[in-house]
């Protein structure tokens, strides 16, 4: 009887930590971006950028802890931000920054990049431009924006 709990629990806690790691990562980015003009870092070598930066962020911190532990991060850059100034986004509470992905490193893209099967519940775990992330369910995937 207690399994289910427990299950549900780790669940959720792998939920939350999630949400923490990317919300850490977009804070990252802003760092970057507050020493470079304002600007993302490129689309390719974001990962990079930031470990690079004067304030890296912890690896474990580009990584879900429910993703597999053969990727060094489970989140991919908004390609079209990449060398944008974020002060230039239109709308940065619904513009997505960052995402939840497979897996890799570096990688960037848009709404084909997506994480294929939710990780927490039926959502996708999202930052936005404005520092803000949630886990957005399916139906909602659609409405978010990608461009600047």
């Amino acid at each position: 009887m207690l399994l289910p709990a427990l299950s549900k629990a780790k669940v959720k806690a792998q939920g939350v930590q999630c949400m923490t790691n990317l919300k850490l990562t977009a804070l990252s980015l802003h760092q970057y971006a507050s020493e470079h003009n304002d600007t993302v870092p490129p689309a390719g070598s974001w990962c990079d950028a930031l470990l690079k930066s004067p304030v890296p962020p912890e690896a474990h911190n580009l990584v879900c802890p429910s993703g597999g532990k053969e990727h060094r991060s489970h989140y991919g850059l908004n390609s079209k931000l990449a060398g944008v100034p974020l002060g230039t986004v239109k709308q940065p509470g619904n513009t997505v920054l960052i995402f939840e992905i497979d897996g890799g490193w570096n990688v960037s893209g848009g709404p084909e990049a997506l994480l294929t099967k939710a990780r927490h519940g039926r959502g996708v775990a999202i930052g936005f431009v404005d520092g803000h992330a949630e886990v957005v369910m399916q139906p909602r995937l659609a409405q978010l924006r990608w461009e600047p």
